[in-house]
C-alpha cells in the first residue's frame, strides 16, 4: 500500500474549482497538434499545476510531447495515458500523480519527484534519470528502461 499525501495536498481542491481559467487553459494547449521535430516548444517552466485534471476517456490522450515544465508542480495531476515523450520535466514535482499509461520515453527526468506516483503501465523507455530522481516505493527504474544520467549530475 502507498503512502498518502500530506493533508494539505489531499484538501486542495482540484485546479478546476481553484483557476478554472488556468484548467481550461490546459486542456486546449494539451489538445493541441503537435508537429514532428517542432522546434516551437511549449515552455511552462515553474507552472503551478496541481491536481490538474488532463485525462480524457475514449483514448484521446493529453498532447504534451516536449512540452518543458521544468520545475513545475504536478502534485496529484491526472496524467493518465499523456503523451509527454521528450518531455523536459527536470526538477518537476509529480509526486502522487496518476501516469498510468503515460508515455514518457526519452523524457528529461532528473531531478524530478515522482514519489508515490502511478506508473502502471506507463512507458519510460530512454527517459533520463539521475541520483536525485525521486520514484515510488519498490519501482525499478532500470526494469522500466530509464537510462542514468552520464553527466554526473
Amino acid at each position: 500500500m502507498r503512502d498518502l499525501p500530506s493533508p494539505e495536498m489531499r484538501n486542495l481542491p482540484s485546479l478546476q474549482a481553484r483557476k478554472p481559467d488556468v484548467q481550461a487553459a490546459m486542456v486546449v494547449l494539451a489538445r493541441r497538434e503537435v508537429a514532428f521535430g517542432d522546434a516551437d516548444r511549449l515552455d511552462l517552466t515553474r507552472v503551478d499545476l496541481r491536481r490538474a485534471y488532463l485525462a480524457w476517456p475514449k483514448l484521446e490522450s493529453a498532447r504534451l510531447q516536449g512540452v518543458v515544465l521544468q520545475y513545475s508542480d504536478l502534485q496529484l495531476c491526472n496524467l493518465e495515458a499523456a503523451d509527454l515523450r521528450n518531455a523536459d520535466l527536470w526538477g518537476a514535482d509529480l509526486s502522487w500523480s496518476n501516469l498510468k499509461r503515460a508515455s514518457l520515453c526519452k523524457a528529461v527526468l532528473q531531478d524530478a519527484n515522482l514519489w508515490g506516483a502511478e506508473l502502471e503501465g506507463a512507458d519510460l523507455r530512454e527517459a533520463r534519470a539521475n541520483a536525485k530522481t525521486r520514484w515510488p516505493a519498490g519501482f525499478d527504474p532500470k526494469a522500466a528502461g530509464v537510462l542514468p544520467d552520464q553527466t554526473g549530475n
